[in-house]
């Protein structure tokens, strides 16, 4: 009993003077002692051990990996990023080496998929106060505030950012553009995902930003001009997280969307122009009958016999491919054969020591080798996956005037409703070019890696058609190019919306 109460009183002690020891470097070295505490650090032996893995997955799995790359340029990437985790790295730094590493594919479903990180990860880069309070457009490579969080009340929209400490607009761009991700030679897609809305879950922007420009302990120093009056002034913000700038924008802006269905809006602008609005794709999401929507504003449409509708999807990145196939029955003016391209794999089988890192939503991807046949050059082409299509021409249909407003950040299933509508001659097409590319865009199904030891997601697509390299390496070009305007959006007018109106009266009047 007095030997247990010995070795008590000696734990004790221990423990006491341990805290002492640790209070006292803190009061003396608070800032190192922080950095100690939360720096995770990944070993060597870890890393080389994550490349590995990494490299035989999209070796194997990836169906475009020399789409848009040659396979000299990969080899050097993969050399490239073996030899930089040749060295402990942070968990950060890790991030963005395989970031940079992934853009160099160039492929948009290929990316440290923000939402699929770790909570670890995501501690780490993603929820911490290190953002700006306020949200931004960009045009012509130019900052302007659109909506503003901060305590800096003269942060109006329309004030253009000149610099942010110290650094110009332009060298963040060019800073940031190379860990974009985006496919082939498209950098529209890449320039207009580094704007900041605050909607959703997680932004480009503000994940990236921090890590190659951190604040300073009292913010971010910003550099502002009024285009309005001509003058120029400095500032610093206190730096937000995303919750906390998201909870004060919906506060001060009535306007502010901030669930996927409140991107789903109908207006009527006159009693000639009625205007659809569908920002988003993503109706796993929603909790509203989208085909209801759609289903009932062609029908308001129809009844109050409105002669030309503006179809917009500019800001939609994507989603459900259900959602354009479900769109175009209202846009056919007769029947339509969908001739689907091959659908490509690189595997059959996955290799079992991958397995242990992959996840996605249906198990049945890790074994196609029943659903494939060869199509040579290493690929397999899925049997079920390229059956033509059939579009009837329904009583539903729109016989109207149809415009359609698209811009940079159209890909995925966005860019492909726009190709069709382009093919097919559904739609005047009106914005700027889309995001995508006409080579081919990968997507369809995918597998979600987690590396073992730095715990950082990387998505990978298996899925692809074939390459024609005469087809150009760029998104989809509007049949009516409008380019974006300043002064329109200091002032409030949407300029591809008025292009449309005018265009519109431009017709009645000829007719």
């Amino acid at each position: 009993m007095k030997l247990r109460l010995l070795f008590t009183k000696l734990s004790i002690m221990k423990t006491i003077l341990l805290t002492v020891l640790l209070l006292t470097i803190w009061f003396l070295n608070p800032i190192q002692a922080q950095v100690e505490v939360q720096t995770n650090v990944v070993k060597t032996a870890q890393l080389q051990e994550d490349f590995k893995i990494l490299k035989q997955a999209l070796m194997e799995l990836h169906p475009a990996l020399y789409r848009y790359s040659t396979k000299a340029a990969i080899e050097i990437a993969f050399d490239e990023l073996e030899n930089t985790f040749s060295k402990d790295l942070t968990t950060q730094q890790v991030f963005i080496e395989l970031s940079k590493f992934t853009a160099k594919i160039k492929c948009g479903h290929t990316y440290t998929n923000f939402w699929n990180q770790t909570n670890e990860v995501k501690e780490l880069i993603h929820n911490k106060a290190d953002k700006l309070p306020f949200t931004f457009d960009l045009i012509n490579n130019r900052m302007f505030v659109t909506r503003n969080a901060s305590e800096i009340k003269n942060l109006e929209k329309g004030i253009e950012v000149t610099s942010i400490n110290g650094h110009s607009i332009e060298t963040i761009i060019e800073t940031l553009l190379p860990i974009m991700r985006g496919d082939g030679s498209n950098d529209a897609q890449r320039i207009y995902d580094l704007q900041l809305s605050a909607v959703g879950k997680y932004e480009a922007f503000d994940i990236y930003f921090a890590l190659f420009f951190p604040p300073t302990k009292e913010g971010y120093d910003l550099t502002f001009e009024n285009l309005k009056t001509g003058k120029t002034f400095n500032t610093i913000v206190k730096t937000v997280s995303r919750k906390e700038r998201y909870e004060i924008l919906k506060q001060d802006y009535t306007d502010f969307s901030t669930k996927p269905a409140d991107l789903w809006q109908f207006e009527i602008i006159n009693e000639n122009v009625a205007k659809i609005y569908i920002g988003s794709f993503v109706t796993w999401e929603m909790d509203f009958d989208w085909k209801g929507f759609l289903k009932e504003r062609f029908r308001i449409i129809k009844a109050k016999n409105i002669k030309n509708v503006i179809l917009d999807i500019r800001g939609n990145g994507g989603g459900a491919d259900e959602v354009y196939i479900h769109l175009a029955k209202y846009l056919v003016q007769k029947k339509v054969k969908f001739e689907m391209p091959p659908s490509l794999s690189k595997y059959t089988i996955v290799s079992k020591n991958l397995r242990p890192y992959l996840t996605t939503w249906d198990n049945k991807y890790f074994d196609i080798s029943k659903k494939v046949k060869s199509f040579g050059d290493g690929f397999y082409e899925h049997k079920k996956l390229n059956i033509p299509m059939y579009l009837p021409k329904r009583r539903t249909a729109y016989n109207g005037q149809v415009y359609f407003l698209c811009n940079a950040a159209n890909s995925s299933a966005t860019y492909l409703l726009t190709k069709y509508i382009k093919q097919y001659n559904w739609a005047t097409i009106v914005g700027q070019t889309t995001g995508g590319n006409q080579r081919g865009i990968t997507g369809g199904r995918l597998f979600f890696m987690t590396l073992p030891n730095s715990k950082i997601e990387i998505d990978i697509p298996l899925i692809s058609a074939p390459i024609d390299y005469n087809i150009p390496d760029a998104g989809i070009e509007p049949d009516i190019v409008v380019e974006r305007s300043v002064e329109d959006m200091i002032n409030g007018i949407d300029t591809e919306v008025e292009a449309v109106l005018k265009m519109i009266n431009s017709n009645k009047k000829t007719n």
